[in-house]
């Protein structure tokens, strides 16, 4: 599942949005365009080959290629939401 390292890039671009926020001794590049560039580049090149990937002659293959990550993306957004209604629950009794 290469797609899951567009995720780091996508993380990449909001860390740098905190840019003023977040301390760091080290950082990759300092001027805010060209790392904006950089992190938006390496993000479009990664979801172009993953979706160039994910093609395949067998019909079931490629339903699975494309269904996979939606799905675990989706389960990355209610999880949390989930967690948090039962962490309510928990502390309201």
């Amino acid at each position: 599942m290469p797609l899951r390292y567009a995720w780091v890039f996508v993380a990449y671009i909001a860390l740098r949005k905190a840019y003023d926020r977040i301390p760091a001794e080290y950082r990759f590049v300092k001027n805010q365009k060209i790392a904006y560039f950089f992190g938006g580049w390496c993000l479009f090149v990664t979801l172009i080959c993953c979706i160039m990937g994910m093609y395949n002659k067998d019909p079931f293959t490629f339903a699975m290629n494309v269904i996979t990550p939606v799905v675990l993306t989706a389960l990355g957004i209610i999880m949390p939401k989930f967690a948090e209604r039962e962490r309510a629950k928990e502390s309201g009794k």
